[in-house]
């Protein structure tokens, strides 16, 4: 019995310096998180000393750049493109293109969508690459986005070195302790800590990945046609409101549809009901 209530005391303290230490980091964290400015362009920034593109190799910044691009042929430019990608160790991660047709005019207007990733260093390069009206088409619109992660990644270096030391902890109270009852107690803080670690290591590589590899949206639309961009509340409710009025529009176009057999029917039910009224007399 002594020897459970030392086990169950043992887990108790470390719950309560897992706890400790997560938020003593997030505290650390929120502290020294730098600023980031937004210029009139909708372009943000880190005004710790950081660049557009976040060249100060000292820090860890995730890179997102969108471009769109007008040009005559779609099934030209997006081959071009997935080709200028490649040459500057990038990968395709997402490609899809599309088309609208008038039928009344014979003529269709494509479109397309492409998300990269890219060497940070490289995206100079690429998008000179991309610049080419002559062959691929016209960049006409640019926009770009860094966010400083450093903190965030020396936190989850910290919280991830107390979570294994945690799991070993309970690993070597599981090989010392005798008891069933806490053998199933620490078999299940082992799991559960074991996940915590496993999201943490997680959350982790897809930051340093999104630092390595910056990610780079490429809308490319025929003349006529707006590349797809983030939309607002504004822009539902206008969907909203037309959609509101197609569906009135379109209850009036049945009423109206079925309008004459209501009165067809209308008038028989009433002749029906006349005649069974004088002969009930």
């Amino acid at each position: 019995m002594g020897h459970r209530l030392i086990v169950t005391s043992l887990t108790a303290a470390l719950l309560v310096a897992g706890c400790a230490g997560g938020d003593d980091a997030g505290e650390q964290s929120t502290k020294e998180a730098p600023a980031v400015s937004e210029d009139s362009a909708g372009q943000a920034y880190d005004t710790a000393g950081l660049d557009a593109r976040g060249a100060d190799t000292t820090r860890d910044v995730i890179v997102e750049t969108r471009l769109s691009i007008e040009t005559p042929s779609i099934d030209r430019s997006v081959p071009l493109i997935e080709a200028a990608v490649r040459a500057e160790s990038g990968v395709i991660t997402f490609s899809e293109v599309g088309s609208t047709i008038d039928i009344g005019r014979s003529t269709g207007d494509g479109w397309a969508t492409i998300v990269a990733r890219i060497p940070p260093r490289n995206l100079d390069a690429l998008i000179e690459r991309l610049d080419r009206p002559d062959e691929i088409g016209e960049i006409t619109g640019r926009s770009l986005r860094s966010e400083d992660v450093t903190e965030q990644l020396v936190e989850l270096d910290v919280r991830i070195e107390n979570q294994r030391e945690s799991v070993t902890a309970i690993r070597r109270l599981m090989a010392e302790a005798t008891d069933l009852t806490d053998l199933v107690l620490l078999e299940g803080e082992l799991t559960r800590r074991q996940t915590d670690l496993e999201i943490l290591l997680a959350r982790q590589a897809d930051l340093e990945g999104r630092v390595e590899m910056a990610t780079v949206t490429i809308d490319v639309y025929s003349p006529g046609e707006t590349p797809e961009t983030d939309r607002d509340i504004v822009d539902g409710f206008v969907d909203g409101w037309r959609a509101f009025v197609g569906f009135v529009a379109g209850l009036a176009w049945l009423l109206a549809v079925i309008s004459p057999f209501v009165a067809v029917s209308a008038a028989v039910a009433i002749v029906v009901i006349l005649v069974a009224r004088r002969r009930s007399r």
